[in-house]
């Protein structure tokens, strides 16, 4: 179809979930990722060993949408979960989700958008939010900059340390 062959134009992006005990966030996660606007992903879920029904979620929804890849291990950590997930990844982008965070049904389509062909890592804003889905002020995703910048101390002093806001390139 039309559509088949557009989707085969745009670049495939791995999106890594760990996951460990999240239940209560993994239907609205999955769902957000699910249902992104921009099509072309490969959702790789690395439950860690979780003890709720955290597997089980991931397993139903592996079984209704192609692109979710659900991988088990024995608890080994974050860190040991998000590895397991680069080692999966094809895509020519990379990007992580955690597994209690969701995200706008566009959000992928508009960062795809905006991408510099030349980048290696692209940072994007994020809203910590409460369990009653209130804002949260994190002082570090306050400072908001546009543009292109090579890699130094301080534009790292601007950026999130956190995995979860870039898109990586495989390459890089």
């Amino acid at each position: 179809s039309t559509l088949q062959m557009l989707e085969h134009k745009q670049p495939l992006v791995s999106v890594i979930v760990p996951v460990y005990n999240v239940a209560k966030y993994l239907r609205k996660c999955m769902d957000s990722l699910c249902e992104q606007s921009y099509r072309n992903l490969q959702i790789i879920a690395v439950d860690d060993g979780s003890t709720d029904e955290s597997l089980s979620i991931l397993r139903e929804y592996e079984a209704k949408d192609s692109r979710v890849e659900v991988v088990h291990q024995e608890n080994a950590g974050l860190s040991v979960a998000r590895n397991i997930g680069l080692i999966q990844a094809r895509g020519e982008w990379i990007t992580g989700l955690d597994s209690d965070d969701y995200l706008a049904r566009n959000a992928y389509e508009i960062i795809l958008s905006k991408l510099d062909p030349q980048a290696d890592i692209v940072c994007y804003a994020a809203q910590p939010i409460d369990e009653k889905g209130k804002n949260v002020s994190l002082h570090i995703m306050d400072v908001l900059f546009d543009g292109s910048y090579p890699s130094t101390p301080q534009l790292m002093s601007f950026n999130s340390p956190t995995f979860q806001n870039k898109f990586w390139k495989r390459e890089f």
